[in-house]
C-alpha cells in the first residue's frame, strides 16, 4: 500500500492565470493513470483550494463568488 499527498501552489501563486498552464499535462496524468490501469486499486482525489486571498480579482463578481465559498 502507498499513500501520496501533494499541494502544487506554485503555478498560481504569483499569478491565478497561470493555472491554465497545467491542463495539458493534468490530462496527460490522468489518461495514463487510466490507460495504465491503475484506477482499477487506486482511489485518487482531486481537490481544490480557496481563491485568491489578496489580488485585484476579488473586485471582481468572480472574487466576490470565491471569498464566500467555504
Amino acid at each position: 500500500n502507498r499513500f501520496c499527498f501533494t499541494f502544487i501552489a506554485d503555478i498560481t501563486h504569483d499569478d491565478f492565470n497561470m493555472i491554465s498552464t497545467a491542463d495539458d499535462d493534468f490530462a496527460q496524468f490522468l489518461l495514463d493513470f487510466r490507460r495504465q490501469s491503475r484506477h482499477e486499486n487506486t482511489l485518487l482525489f482531486v481537490m481544490g483550494d480557496h481563491g485568491p486571498r489578496y489580488a485585484n480579482v476579488r473586485d471582481t463578481l468572480q472574487g466576490k463568488l470565491e471569498e464566500r465559498l467555504p
